[in-house]
């Protein structure tokens, strides 16, 4: 069955154990991009879910052109590659069970395991416009966009460095500074280009004697 596009009109939702699911190996832009967009296709009526079909051309993604569709098809078939753990499940699967590039088209069906996750969902869900993110250019950016929605009736959140490495999936290369700069770095994409906006500030522990 196919869709036509129009990223104004679609939301984002997910179950809010969802929303901090992570790969061992971190998703690329493009790639966590493309899980918004097509689990912005699912319809609050739906009860399981179908094959779909996507033009890339329809996406409506910054990066991609028809000089580089082939390395955008390398992205998309390693989304096969980045299993994640079920939530509350110690199990694993994948986004999609069936997924295939070809000519410009995608064709895809998300997995059975995450229907509790994606399908009717009544409360302790997470929920955003999809044209929030597509103009964000970092990974990072997506995700404290995603936290800060899932957060917002509460207005705050405290956690420590080590959690938040954790939850954006921040390389170990990544130093408590380097973090700061990114965290700056997200406030000002998000104030600039999404309905959200935050501010943070670092904390330092007391020494226990």
């Amino acid at each position: 069955m196919k869709e036509e596009i129009k990223e104004e009109n679609y939301k984002v939702v997910k179950h809010n154990d969802l929303v901090n699911e992570k790969p061992d190996e971190p998703y690329t832009l493009n790639q966590l991009k493309l899980i918004c967009h097509l689990i912005s296709h699912i319809k609050p009526t739906d009860t399981n879910f179908e094959t779909k079909e996507v033009q890339i051309k329809d996406l409506n993604f910054d990066s991609i052109d028809s000089y580089n569709y082939s390395r955008f098809k390398s992205e998309i078939l390693e989304l096969l590659k980045k299993p994640f753990q079920i939530p509350n499940d110690g199990g694993y699967t994948n986004w999609f069970s069936y997924l295939k590039y070809e000519n410009g088209l995608i064709v895809y069906r998300f997995d059975p395991a995450l229907k509790p996750f994606l399908l009717n969902l009544k409360d302790n869900f997470t929920s955003y416009q999809l044209k929030n993110i597509l103009s964000l250019k970092s990974v990072y950016s997506i995700k404290i966009y995603e936290f800060l929605n899932q957060y917002k009736v509460i207005g705050k959140r405290t956690m420590e460095i080590k959690e938040l490495r954790n939850l954006l999936n921040i390389s170990k290369g990544y130093r408590n500074n380097d973090i700061i700069k990114l965290l700056e770095n997200a406030k000002e994409e998000l104030t600039t280009k999404t309905d959200l906006t935050f501010d943070f500030k670092p904390i330092k522990k007391s020494r226990e004697f």
